[in-house]
């Protein structure tokens, strides 16, 4: 199952907006086969600095 976090300033009443949310919801779930899909528009429109969000979410992202 992939989740993806969507920008809120794009859609401001989204559920899942950053990816910190994203990383926090999988280590909840605590499921191998649960994993984060990157989307770089979003993760650039939501905070920018794509390289080092991907680094620290790297283990929950595919």
């Amino acid at each position: 199952m992939l989740v993806e976090p969507i920008n809120a300033l794009d859609y401001p009443d989204i559920f899942l907006g950053t990816m910190e949310q994203a990383v926090e919801l999988i280590e909840a779930v605590n499921r191998p086969n649960v994993k984060i899909q990157y989307d770089l528009y979003h993760a650039q429109r939501s905070r920018g600095e794509l390289i080092g969000t991907y680094q620290r979410s790297r283990s929950a992202a595919i």
